[in-house]
């Protein structure tokens, strides 16, 4: 009976040691992790390893954290830090901010960007970058005053204490103590009053905020990877019409992010592929013996006419090309490219000593093509991105 007892106890203990563990991997599971073998606020003899951070939270509940001082980056790094980083992700869920990542890699660039939401909009904040870009509901961007930058920690975006104010944020340090104490806001209101869900119908929703801020991204990033912007030209369709512009997009969604080597060609047809009712292109206008008249993939040689208008611009060889027979409205004359399967091909060779690779917007009835001279980014920016 005596060893039963035991045994239930031992079993007890266990399980009592697998819920702590979990709940601890669980409370930690946006903080920093804490060095192993230290308590929360224990110090050495040297100096202190980390700092006790205390959330305020709306509803007036307080949450607790540890954050470590010494710990690898991303790239294995170490950092020894003389002020807190506090993981944003905790932050947001704390308080109930609406938040999103978007992961970024080209080349050895490894890197990304976070929105945090507000009331008139949203700031964009990536690692190592000491500008707060502030992006209003209209898609303008601001650049606000250098603050620290934040840092990657861990593959948690950290921000420094000088940027919790600008995010909305109260906070205090009480070094002796190793204390920080962060009040964070209300969530953010908008127009009618209402707070700020993700992907709620009273604001601005994830998505939304993305396309955006797409265009800054895409410029910052250009620069990090270094990326040059070639050429890049536009065009205006009528999005009322759904057969043509559905064709459209999937022709430029073939084209989007698409990258040649130094000496590779480049084929239209190729990238694009048959035009068939099964791989989703329907019927719209397109020309037949200089006779406008219904075919499966009209609207796919505005595409390939705003390609061309953009090589134009560069010193890419084109190899083929062939104008419509019959005058189009968005392309002046002779900047048009006809293509038709199994015919009439847009080809043109990279002939630069570096990759380039094509970058597709469209949206408000505008399809624009871009071509960049360096490596494409592993994740690229939405298509759809202008208004």
């Amino acid at each position: 009976m005596q060893k039963r007892s035991g045994l239930r106890g031992y079993v007890l203990l266990l399980g009592f040691m697998i819920v702590l563990f979990l709940g601890l991997s669980a409370a930690r599971a946006w903080a920093i992790p804490e060095p192993e073998g230290l308590e929360l606020g224990q110090t050495t003899e040297d100096e202190a390893l980390g700092w006790r951070l205390v959330l305020h939270r709306p509803d007036g509940e307080r949450q607790e954290y540890w954050l470590a001082e010494v710990f690898a980056d991303s790239t294995g790094y170490e950092w020894n830090l003389g002020q807190p980083y506090l993981p944003l992700r905790l932050l947001a869920e704390a308080g109930g901010t609406p938040l999103g990542w978007q992961e970024y890699q080209v080349g050895r660039v490894h890197s990304g960007a976070a929105i945090w939401t507000e009331a008139q909009g949203f700031v964009l904040l990536l690692p190592g970058r000491q500008q707060l870009i502030k992006v209003g509901v209209d898609g303008q961007a601001i650049i606000q005053q250098e603050y620290a930058a934040p840092l990657l920690l861990e593959d948690t975006l950290c921000l420094p204490l000088a940027l919790l104010e600008p995010l909305g944020l109260s906070w205090q340090l009480q070094s002796e103590q190793r204390l920080v104490e962060v009040w964070l806001p209300e969530l953010p209101e908008w127009s009618g009053g209402e707070a700020v869900e993700p992907g709620g119908e009273n604001g601005l929703d994830m998505a939304a905020a993305w396309q955006l801020a797409q265009p800054k991204l895409a410029e910052i990033w250009a620069v990090e990877a270094e990326a040059e912007l070639l050429a890049a030209a536009e065009t205006s369709f009528n999005a009322a019409q759904r057969n043509r512009s559905q064709n459209i997009y999937l022709a430029a969604e073939a084209l989007h992010g698409l990258q040649l080597a130094p000496g590779e060609e480049f084929s239209f047809n190729a990238a694009v592929g048959p035009r068939t009712a099964e791989r989703g292109f329907l019927s719209a206008i397109i020309f037949v013996d200089r006779q406008p008249v219904q075919g499966l993939g009209g609207g796919i040689c505005q595409v390939s006419s705003t390609l061309y208008l953009a090589l134009r611009q560069t010193k890419l060889s084109v190899l083929e090309r062939h104008p419509h027979s019959l005058a189009v409205d968005y392309a002046p004359a002779g900047g048009d490219a006809t293509v038709a399967w199994g015919s009439k091909d847009l080809r043109w060779q990279n002939n630069l000593e570096q990759p380039v690779y094509l970058l597709c917007r469209i949206g408000g009835g505008r399809l624009r093509i871009e071509i960049w001279q360096g490596e494409a980014p592993a994740e690229l920016p939405a298509l759809f991105i202008l208004e």
